[in-house]
């Protein structure tokens, strides 16, 4: 057993060789969070810049509303109230007091299942 202990020859060598391969993959590591850090800033910059770009196509679009040519509809079906699409089994016109925020088929749908 002392003659394992005493011939460390090359063991200097070996220590080394470890440390560098240590080092090394802890400057890789650093250098992938680096990267993965920079992707995920310019990924959020992308983000933000479309968002802005939607968001002042969205605004544009409100500020030039023309009521007069951009509210017009075919209507599909001239239905009792003027609603395009005819629902089966529900009256189109008001039948009870409408509740607050609710339009007239809603609020007598819900005065009828109420």
């Amino acid at each position: 057993m002392k003659r394992i202990l005493q011939d460390e020859r090359g063991m200097a060598l070996a220590v080394a060789i470890f440390a560098l391969v240590v080092i090394g993959a802890l400057v890789a590591g650093a250098f992938f969070a680096g990267t993965q850090e920079q992707r995920v800033g310019e990924n959020q910059r992308r983000v933000q810049t479309s968002f802005g770009v939607a968001e002042a196509g969205a605004q544009e679009r409100v500020l030039n509303w023309d009521p007069a040519t951009m509210n017009k509809r075919a209507l599909y079906c001239p239905c009792a109230g003027g609603d395009s699409v005819a629902i089966a089994n529900t009256p189109a016109v008001e039948t009870g007091p409408a509740l607050p925020g609710l339009s007239p088929v809603v609020a007598a749908r819900a005065s009828e299942s109420g």
